[in-house]
C-alpha cells in the first residue's frame, strides 16, 4: 500500500470516528481544528492487548492523547459526553438567533417596501395584520 493509500484510509477512520463520536475530543470535550486536529487513539491500548477494530478507537487532541499515554480510557456514550449537551444547546440557541434576526430584517424590509403599511406588508408575507402587529411591537420596531 502507497503512502498516499494509507493517508485515504487514516482519514476515513477519522470521518468514522467523527461520524459516530461527533467532532471533539473525547477527553476534553473541546472541537478540533487546524490547530488542534484529531488523532486517533486506542481506547485499551496495544500494549495491553487492545485491537485495531473501530470499537476500540477514539479521537483525542494529541496533548490528550499524551496524557492518557498507556491507560484505558472508556469513552462516553455517544452524545453524553459532558460538553455535548452544553454544545448542542449553544447550537440551538445561536440556529434560533440567527432565524429571529432573519425574520425580523425580512419584517422590517417588508415594511419599508410596503411604506410601512401593515396591511399590505401582512398580505405579502402571509400571515395576519394581528400577528404582524404583535411582532412589531415585540421586537421594538413599532
Amino acid at each position: 500500500m502507497g503512502e498516499g493509500e494509507e493517508m485515504n484510509y487514516k482519514q476515513i477512520i477519522i470521518n468514522t470516528l467523527i461520524i459516530r463520536d461527533g467532532d471533539f475530543c473525547q477527553i476534553c470535550g473541546r472541537l478540533f481544528s487546524d490547530i488542534s486536529p484529531p488523532e486517533i487513539d486506542h481506547i485499551q491500548p496495544k500494549s495491553n492487548g487492545g485491537s485495531d477494530l473501530i470499537e476500540n478507537l477514539q479521537l483525542l487532541h494529541s496533548i490528550c492523547n499524551r496524557k492518557k499515554g498507556g491507560k484505558k480510557f472508556i469513552r462516553p456514550v455517544q452524545g453524553e459526553h459532558p460538553n455535548s449537551l452544553q454544545k448542542a444547546s449553544n447550537l440551538s440557541q445561536n440556529i434560533l438567533e440567527k432565524a429571529n434576526l432573519f425574520k425580523k430584517d425580512l419584517i422590517k424590509s417588508t415594511l419599508q417596501e410596503n411604506n410601512w403599511n401593515e396591511t399590505k406588508t401582512a398580505q405579502k408575507l402571509g400571515i395576519t395584520r394581528r400577528q404582524l402587529h404583535y411582532f412589531m411591537e415585540k421586537n421594538k420596531l413599532v
